[in-house]
């Protein structure tokens, strides 16, 4: 990375998941070849000692670590609040992003110097389109259509999917309300200052909110359809009932914040009532799943191995030792493998999305550029895990 002014500053909050952020380190160090940038990671009291680690696999990256979880919002502003660069981007610390994600963005602020603020395509990591990379401005009607089933019964209808936009095409570009803060960009103000997220928010919900600031100061936000990158999702966080109270608690503050004081006041207490019911629901529904969460063990019989490394496929035979392990330099065909795994030490990341967008949902992991170890997203229904070799 340059040492003249930055033109980016990618600002990364990570907390107790350390594989993952490696994942995303790689990809970003990659991206910014040629790029006057900075890397800032804001580390909320991880159990592992995430800075040590940083400093011994990517020197040039900055690194402030918080002695207690500040949650998302205050992390990501203290990144904000030091970064040098003309633009910020907000990423996940479990995403991949290709080779020229960096660049298509600033061309894109460049082109259009009316944006607001900016955000792409994501892909799970079997390859599925996330609908949360592009949404609509959750207002009461917007939030009833979701709660009532109606967004999933309709997926396309301009009226009742407005909530994911989904009557506009996921791989074209659009002016839409609502970014993801897995991967938000926004540039300074004319006073030189970034836009920052509210504290109010620990986690979940800041980022509808951080894009409807920018919306209402500055213009229309702008989604990148043509730039897909991967989101594993989740990676830092464990469904439990205090994350659920998280993520519903938010949508109230939001509510409170904008519509409350224009809505009648029956209609608050409906949406109150809603909002904690669904809330209590979900938490009660956690022991049930609990009792009923029998993970079955990943038995892989054909192995794809995405690698033009010459010792990459023994560590993989250690790991799944009854497996027929070919070893490829491109994929041709996902259909005979139950599992195909990208060597990122000598993969791009561009060509591993190019082939999640040919060829779709599959059993897809990730072996880490050091070797030690992979992400397998392969389980259906499961988030993702890590597997050391």
């Amino acid at each position: 990375m340059s040492e003249q002014q930055p033109e980016l500053s990618i600002i990364i909050v990570s907390y107790n998941s350390w594989e993952f952020l490696d994942l995303t380190l790689h990809s970003v160090e990659k991206a910014l070849e040629g790029i006057p940038a900075e890397v800032i990671v804001v580390d909320n009291a991880s159990s592992v000692d995430v800075v040590a680690n940083i400093g011994q696999s990517y020197p040039s990256v900055i690194t402030i670590a918080n002695k207690q979880n500040l949650g998302f919002s205050k992390a990501n502003n203290i990144g904000l609040k030091m970064a040098k660069g003309r633009i910020a981007i907000l990423v996940n610390p479990d995403i991949i992003v290709a080779e020229d994600t960096f660049k298509k963005v600033l061309n894109y602020f460049n082109e259009y110097p009316d944006v607001a603020g900016l955000g792409v395509r994501m892909l799970n990591g079997e390859g599925q389109y996330l609908r949360e990379s592009k949404r609509g401005l959750p207002t009461p009607a917007v939030s009833l259509y979701k709660m009532l089933g109606l967004t999933s019964l309709f997926p396309r209808s301009g009226r009742f999917a407005r909530y994911y936009h989904g009557n506009l095409d996921e791989k074209q570009n659009h002016k839409i309300d609502i970014l993801a803060g897995a991967f938000l960009a926004q540039k300074r103000d004319s006073e030189g200052c970034f836009e920052l997220l509210d504290e109010q928010y620990f986690m979940y919900g800041e980022d509808i909110d951080l894009s409807y600031c920018l919306s209402r100061k500055y213009g229309a936000n702008h989604y990148l359809g043509t730039n897909p990158i991967i989101h594993f999702k989740g990676k830092s966080t464990i469904t439990n009932a205090w994350i659920y109270k998280c993520f519903y608690q938010s949508m109230w503050i939001f509510y409170k914040k904008y519509f409350k004081k224009k809505t009648f006041f029956l209609v608050n207490g409906l949406i109150w009532l809603a909002i904690n019911g669904i809330q209590s629901l979900k938490i009660a529904g956690l022991t049930l799943k609990k009792s009923n969460n029998v993970i079955p063990k990943s038995k892989h019989r054909n192995v794809l191995l995405v690698s033009s490394g010459s010792n990459t496929k023994a560590s993989i035979q250690k790991l799944y030792q009854e497996a027929d392990i070919k070893v490829e330099k491109e994929v041709i065909t996902v259909d005979q493998f139950d599992l195909i795994v990208f060597d990122l030490a000598t993969t791009k990341s561009k060509y591993i999305i190019n082939v999640l967008e040919k060829f779709g949902t599959a059993p897809y992991a990730y072996l880490a550029s050091n070797g030690k170890y992979l992400v397998e997203n392969s389980l259906a229904g499961r988030k993702g895990q890590v597997l050391h070799l």
